[in-house]
């Protein structure tokens, strides 16, 4: 039979593996989230270029 302050123990290592996993799946998430913005705002930059150029061809 385990003791309580056993039972404390692995409760709390248990938990300790889940914050990094949690810590680890977060900066996984950062870096997607990264990239993303990333091309989100060179697509920006290159959709305002377009906007301009089809203005100027159309006399805008």
């Amino acid at each position: 039979m385990t003791s309580l302050v056993e039972t404390l123990r692995a409760r709390a290592w248990a938990a300790r593996e889940r914050v990094e996993e949690s810590r680890s799946q977060l900066a996984a998430v950062e870096k997607e989230y990264a990239v993303a913005k990333a091309k989100l705002s060179r697509l920006g930059i290159t959709q305002d270029a377009v906007t301009e150029l089809l203005a100027e061809d159309h006399g805008g």
